[in-house]
């Protein structure tokens, strides 16, 4: 079971589909099983390998939890890593379904092992091996049998596929540089590598040109990005007239991927890999690829989220819920349970912290139905709480179909003292920015409190020295008046 977590509002238990349920330990093993272990462990590693391992390791010792707020961005890593174990298992003959690698020694001869030692720990290197590494896994997951070559001037691998007149050869590029120069010039190298094996065959070039566009932070789409439309085009006038003779058909390939939803709504991560294909045109000495001999069908990897709260046992208090305790007679399991067990949620932003959550709680208060509204911030199963308030009974019926912060609203428009704060005046001041000559607090805020009443004051406010002046950020600022509001709750 692996958990999810949104620290900077909720922390998300997640019932995470997918066959293992120790996904992230076992990619953490494939990864400990392929690659060296300064690869993993350097500090200075930019292996790819290596921030997927350290994603991997933070959450199984975090017990299987992902603190959203940190290392949502980073969860494409785990698609990525999926999908390369995938490639490793199938072509070291594993179990795909346990994700178990099986003896990468039996994969091509001694030249072709000596290539996957000198690359797979080498960061410049890992990207354009694992090219041909899924093309070929992807030929021997649907049956073909694959040899790979490691032989100067020969193309990447032979695909033998049971029916068909002809072996493909497949010769993989990454390309790093978007220029359709660049593409016609890998496309005359793999023909010149194809003709030099001498044999008649579907001459097939690989070029995977995520590098030069970009993995795609979108989501999915059946339309091409133009950039794909670019090279497509580069692509089909290498292949035209009598150049090139000996491809038969040009694969591009390009990766999207990226993050659907937000917690706690429905949220997956996905990588696709997509393919464009270029045939020849059909001419004198071109080998024509027939139509159902499959050569590569892209790959997606999504992996779904369902959240459900994992409640918070520890409360901290700030001086002003102090006070808020005392008025109103709160007791730390009061306020625990009225959290765990929300009615009403929503974000509010905070100076530039957007972690806090306003959330309300119907309960009872003297035998007749009340409301608790509290502002507050849970990291990691702790609630640390700004400001927690009573609503009268005489107010329910009109704040129960309300939004937690207009039920706030129109409490304090009933029983809120004025104030002015930046020559804004009014009983309840929601993100208010204004510069200030001076940083005391005497020269723009004042409390308009002329019977002298015990009041409550939230002045969330935030002083930056900006030049000459002060920057002055007001994020919720009100003054309750005890004496009015407890007698309502008497």
């Amino acid at each position: 079971m692996i958990e999810i977590a949104t620290q900077d509002t909720d922390w998300w238990k997640q019932s995470f589909i997918f066959r293992s349920p120790n996904l992230l330990r076992i990619q953490k093993q494939l990864l400990e099983d392929l690659f060296e272990e300064k690869t993993l462990r350097s500090l200075k590693s930019r292996h790819p390998a290596a921030a997927r391992w350290r994603l991997c390791s933070k959450i199984v010792s975090q017990g299987g939890i992902i603190k959203w707020s940190e290392q949502g961005h980073e969860t494409p890593l785990l698609a990525e890593a999926i999908l390369d174990a995938i490639t490793f298992v199938t072509v070291s003959a594993g179990d795909v379904q346990q994700m178990q690698l099986f003896d990468l020694s039996g994969y091509g001869d001694s030249a072709v092992q000596a290539k996957l030692r000198s690359r797979i720990n080498n960061p410049s290197q890992f990207k354009h091996l694992m090219v041909e590494l899924s093309v070929a896994a992807w030929h021997q997951g649907i049956g073909h049998h694959i040899t790979p070559f490691e032989k100067e001037g020969w193309p990447d691998i032979r695909a033998d596929a049971p029916g068909f007149e002809y072996p493909v050869f497949l010769e993989c590029k990454r390309v790093e540089v978007l220029s359709n120069q660049r593409i016609a010039k890998h496309i005359q190298n793999a023909n010149r590598q194809i003709k030099e094996v001498g044999t008649s065959a579907y001459g097939v070039a690989v070029l995977d040109v995520t590098g030069a566009i970009g993995s795609k932070l979108a989501p999915i789409s059946d339309e091409k990005p133009p950039e794909i439309v670019q090279l497509i085009d580069a692509a089909r006038e290498a292949i035209s007239g009598p150049k090139n003779r000996c491809i038969s058909r040009v694969l591009l390939i390009w990766d999207e991927s990226g993050i659907f939803g937000n917690p706690p709504e429905r949220t997956s991560i996905f990588l696709r890999r997509n393919v464009a294909s270029i045939d020849h045109d059909p001419l004198v000495g071109v080998i024509m690829i027939p139509p159902e001999l499959p050569l590569f069908g892209g790959n997606t990897i999504e992996l779904p989220f369902n959240f459900s709260k994992i409640e918070i046992d520890t409360l901290q208090i700030s001086d002003l819920m102090k006070e808020c305790s005392s008025w109103f007679g709160f007791t730390t399991d009061e306020l625990i349970d009225a959290f765990n067990r929300r009615d009403k949620w929503e974000r509010i932003s905070v100076a530039s912290d957007a972690g806090y959550v306003l959330f309300a709680r119907q309960t009872t208060f003297k035998g007749r139905p009340s409301y608790t509204i509290a502002l507050g911030r849970q990291i990691d199963h702790t609630l640390h709480l700004q400001f927690a308030i009573r609503i009268p009974f005489c107010l329910h019926n009109d704040v129960d179909l309300l939004s937690p912060l207009e039920m706030l609203q129109v409490t304090i428009e009933r029983y809120g003292l004025l104030v002015t704060i930046g020559g804004i005046r009014g009983r309840f001041v929601l993100r208010h920015s204004f510069e200030a000559e001076t940083s005391d607090l005497s020269s723009f805020f004042h409390i308009h409190n002329p019977s002298n009443h015990d009041l409550l004051l939230s002045l969330l406010v935030k002083i930056t020295p900006r030049d000459s002046v002060f920057a002055v950020d007001s994020a919720l600022v009100f003054a309750l008046d005890r004496t009015r509001l407890l007698m309502d709750l008497m």
